[in-house]
């Protein structure tokens, strides 16, 4: 057995050996070559290359694929991916165009993940700037600070739609509207001048600025008038007082109604009637002052009113003798007065004759004899002064001693 493996195992080298010096080799196992999967074909039939539009665009693509089906088709402009559609037909609506030059292609990929790219469609975007102006209120308008004001503008775009209108006071925004008819209300204006313009947006971004409108607001000042104390007032020290004011406003309200006494604030009232008290109010002369504000902050100020916070100054007159009176030479002449103090006593009471002092009696009756009175024409007064200080001259009495022209020489 052996003998007979051997000798197959020499016929097998023999037979390799002769294939080597002929020169062949023994032939390899082939297979079936591999199928070859084509991309799918695409181009874009909307828009067409050198469209111009001012609005948005409709992208529209074909495609087919030879050998499967086409699983998507992606849109792009300028290399920026706009959208896909994953069916037939496969179309794309392109909103809000902004104004420029586009490069517009298409990407078909298959079901195999193959894709394609189409030629390039150029395409310019072109947007009409909008219209917008302001038609209320009139350039000039004036108003009442208390009147609302509404603002209309007309806004119009040629070639799209407005998105809203925006109202302005210079740089401050006032409001804002995006429903035609564009308007906003704008209330509790302080007076002044104002500058105001509308600014249209367009679907696009596209917006523009209507022409300024000036108006102005006009708030009329508050008056306002001291009631309470009345001009020339005397009072007691140290005193109490109810201080009242009226105020009115023709065309808003009055806020507030500020009090002053010697230019010090002393407090505020909000509502009328208008009173506040102010105690222990000092002895001397003193004015007070009223202050009334409006809702919109204008400010009138009243006239001052003085009075006095003291002592009441007494009264005097003389009883005896009467005007007119004559008396014979080196008579002695009874000087009587009635002297008064609502609020204080009577300290003395000065007789003169003329600018010369008589006497000076001190206790009631407040009476003196003038003894041995010279001849002659004859000016009678007297001065009361309580105890505070506070004085009081009585009228002249006038009297006649001795014949008529005939004044005494000794």
């Amino acid at each position: 057995m052996n003998s007979i493996i051997q000798s197959s195992k020499l016929l097998v080298l023999a037979v390799g050996l002769s294939s080597v010096f002929s020169g062949r080799l023994p032939a390899a196992e082939t297979s079936p070559a591999p199928e070859t999967n084509s991309p799918p074909v695409v181009r874009l039939v909307s828009p067409t290359n050198g469209t111009v539009t001012a609005t948005g665009v409709t992208l529209i693509a074909e495609a087919t694929d030879a050998q499967g089906e086409v699983d998507k088709v992606s849109f792009y402009a300028n290399d920026e991916f706009l959208g896909v559609v994953k069916e037939p037909p496969f179309k794309l609506e392109w909103e809000h165009v902004k104004a420029g030059r586009y490069a517009l292609f298409a990407r078909a990929t298959d079901s195999d993940g193959v894709s394609s790219l189409s030629q390039v469609v150029h395409l310019l975007a072109s947007n009409s700037v909008p219209t917008v102006k302001i038609t209320t209120p009139t350039n000039g308008a004036v108003f009442s600070v208390s009147t609302p004001i509404r603002i209309d503008a007309e806004a119009t775009d040629a070639d799209g739609s407005i998105t809203k209108v925006r109202f302005f006071d210079g740089k401050k925004l006032l409001g804002e509207d995006s429903t035609a008819p564009y308007s906003i209300t704008l209330s509790n204006l302080n007076s002044g001048k104002y500058q105001i313009f509308a600014k249209a947006e367009d679907s696009s971004g596209k917006s523009v600025h209507s022409a300024p409108v000036h108006f102005s607001i006009s708030n009329a000042a508050p008056s306002v008038q001291i009631t309470s104390p009345l001009p020339g007032t005397n009072v007691l020290a140290p005193a109490t007082l109810n201080l009242t004011a009226v105020a009115t406003d023709p065309d808003g309200a009055v806020k507030s109604v500020l009090f002053f006494g010697d230019g010090r604030f002393l407090g505020a009232d909000e509502q009328a009637p208008y009173s506040l008290v102010w105690s222990n109010i000092s002895r001397g002369t003193h004015k007070v002052r009223a202050q009334a504000v409006d809702t919109f902050g204008a400010r009138t100020t009243s006239e001052s009113v003085e009075f006095t916070a003291g002592n009441i100054s007494p009264s005097v007159q003389i009883s005896a003798p009467t005007n007119g009176t004559v008396f014979a030479s080196r008579t002695n002449i009874l000087i009587a007065a009635m002297a008064t103090d609502p609020d204080d006593a009577i300290k003395e009471v000065r007789f003169y004759d003329d600018r010369h002092l008589i006497g000076v009696v001190t206790a009631a009756p407040f009476s003196i004899t003038w003894s041995n009175a010279p001849s002659g024409r004859h000016s009678l007064s007297a001065k009361a002064i309580d105890a505070g200080g506070y004085e009081a001259t009585s009228k002249t009495v006038k009297i006649q001693v001795g014949p008529p022209g005939r004044p005494d020489k000794d």
